[in-house]
């Protein structure tokens, strides 16, 4: 009956290898939110002098 239940060592190791992917694709995604921020507040910036 355990035996069902156990994990083969390739299953793990896809498992462990999607997590890694989904890690990086969380940073990749965080560091373009960081970026595009960056730059709304650039743009907001150089608009406001354009009204002056």
């Amino acid at each position: 009956m355990r035996r069902k239940f156990e994990r083969k060592p390739s299953e793990v190791d896809k498992d462990v290898e999607i997590q890694k992917k989904i890690e990086e694709r969380e940073n990749l995604i965080s560091a373009l939110k960081k970026i595009s921020a960056f730059y709304e507040a650039g743009d907001n910036q150089e608009s406001e002098r354009k009204k002056k």
